[in-house]
């Protein structure tokens, strides 16, 4: 549906359209990339941590 209302056709046309083109399997990829990423934002939780610098003085390549 989300590609029909930015191209402004209908499902079914566009369905008829990939499938003369052979575009079909393209298509399903596109949209399990799609769904993925979009429940990836929906659930994922970012967890912010501290990087603690290393002492130079533990650094033995340092002069």
């Amino acid at each position: 549906k989300n590609i029909a209302n930015m191209t402004g056709k209908e499902p079914a046309e566009l369905k008829k359209l990939y499938e003369e083109k052979n575009l079909i399997g393209y298509l399903r990829v596109r949209l399990r990339e799609q769904k993925t990423l979009n429940y990836l934002l929906q659930n994922a939780k970012i967890i912010e941590t501290e990087i603690q610098k290393e002492n130079s003085d533990a650094n033995p390549n340092s002069n």
